[in-house]
C-alpha cells in the first residue's frame, strides 16, 4: 500500500479509515482518476489488502 498509496499523500491518511468493498473501489478508482499507475494485478492486490486491513461490513 505505502508503494503506491504514499506516492501522492502519507500512507497514514489510508490507515485511518475502515470503508466497504464499495466504497474502497470507489477511492482506488477515484485514485486512478487523479493519475494513480497501476497495473491490474497490483490494483487487484491492492483491494485485496485494503478489504482484509481495513475493511468493514456493508450495512
Amino acid at each position: 500500500m505505502e508503494e503506491k498509496c504514499g506516492i501522492c499523500h502519507k500512507a497514514e491518511i489510508v490507515y485511518k479509515r475502515k470503508l466497504t468493498k464499495a466504497e474502497w473501489d470507489r477511492v482506488v478508482y477515484a485514485m486512478k482518476i487523479r493519475g494513480l499507475k497501476i497495473s491490474a494485478s497490483e490494483e487487484k492486490t491492492l483491494k485485496s489488502e485494503l478489504y482484509k486491513k481495513l475493511g468493514k461490513e456493508d450495512k
